[in-house]
């Protein structure tokens, strides 16, 4: 008897707080009813890092296409555009061959930081603006090979960000 007063209650609670965690949804319901595109001008690129402002605007791309909220257009005819500005790519030891005596780095951490907007065109006004997002990625040391599926990590992850944050309005 004892033991039903204590269970239920605590299984009850245990369901209310879980129950909220259930649903979650990105649908763009905080956007002004409005905005219905978005322009995705070329990133600007304030590194020496060759070819990453392309790289990072097609996955903002992608990642746009892929969430379905806003539909692409050129900036001229768009309701909202993001803009981003990547100011470091920063290459790091991630994790050691030998922990004890940390002598050679075996994977590495590659960090793109970014400034980065979404404005509405239409009111002419920012609806947010951070200026030190953050992607990473990890790769195996020695190879260009390798550092290139770390830099493609960091982009999926910023792009990703970036398109949550325009279209949950975060």
């Amino acid at each position: 008897m004892r033991f039903s007063k204590v269970i239920i209650p605590v299984l009850f609670c245990m369901g209310t707080i879980s129950s909220g965690c259930w649903y979650y949804s990105t649908s763009g319901l905080s956007l002004p009813s409005y905005i219905k595109t978005v322009a995705v001008p070329l990133a600007e690129n304030e590194t020496v890092e060759y070819g990453i402002e392309t790289l990072l605007t097609d996955g903002i791309v992608d990642a746009f296409v892929s969430d379905n909220t806003l539909r692409l257009a050129d900036e001229r005819s768009a309701d909202s555009v993001v803009r981003v500005n990547i100011t470091d790519v920063i290459d790091e030891a991630f994790t050691y061959i030998s922990e004890t005596t940390g002598e050679e780095a075996r994977e590495y951490r590659i960090r793109i930081i970014v400034k980065a907007s979404f404005l509405d065109v239409k009111k002419n006004r920012k609806i947010w603006e951070h200026k030190s997002l953050e992607g990473w990625g990890t790769y195996l040391a020695g190879e260009q090979e390798e550092r290139d599926k770390g830099m493609e990590a960091a982009v999926k992850m910023l792009a990703s960000e970036i398109v949550q944050r325009s279209v949950a309005g975060w």
